[in-house]
């Protein structure tokens, strides 16, 4: 992702910035990453973009539909909020449609983690009630998390 190529370039450049200024070494090698860009977000598309297309083939709602919206959110989740809000819905949906409490928790998790990440500190304490309703039916390791996301909101 951009921040660990940014920081990998960065952690390069210390050690050959001392007999010059410092700032301006740091500054020159954040340029030339955010130069870069375009390069990152192709590469994470490439990465997306068969995803999708698996998912195009799938039956809408099933498991492995919801499979994919997860991993598609996952991708998404550090480079671009409007689509991974777009593909918590889908995950959220999905749950619903499937009856599952445990990938409804999840995709609560996922819809919380969005607001918060974005400031939308509202908008993710209304999601924790419901995910507080289905957690009797969730395994522990699930419950755990949400549990930890959701006093972590409540704390805001």
């Amino acid at each position: 992702n951009i921040v660990f190529t940014v920081h990998t370039r960065l952690k390069q450049t210390i050690p050959n910035i001392f007999g010059s200024n410092p700032t301006d070494s740091i500054l020159n090698v954040l340029d030339s990453e955010i130069s870069k860009g375009l390069l990152y977000i192709n590469q994470k598309e490439k990465e997306i973009n068969p995803l999708r297309d698996r998912l195009k083939q799938e039956t809408p709602y099933s498991y492995s539909s919801y499979d994919l919206y997860k991993r598609i959110f996952d991708e998404y989740k550090s480079y671009q909020f409007d689509s991974a809000h777009v593909y918590a819905l889908k995950e959220q949906h999905a749950a619903y449609k499937l009856a599952n409490d445990s990938l409804l928790v999840m995709a609560n998790c996922d819809l919380i983690f969005c607001y918060t990440s974005t400031g939308l500190f509202k908008e993710a304490c209304d999601v924790v009630d419901p995910t507080r309703q289905s957690l009797d039916n969730v395994s522990p390791n699930i419950r755990g998390n949400s549990i930890f996301i959701a006093y972590g909101c409540t704390l805001i």
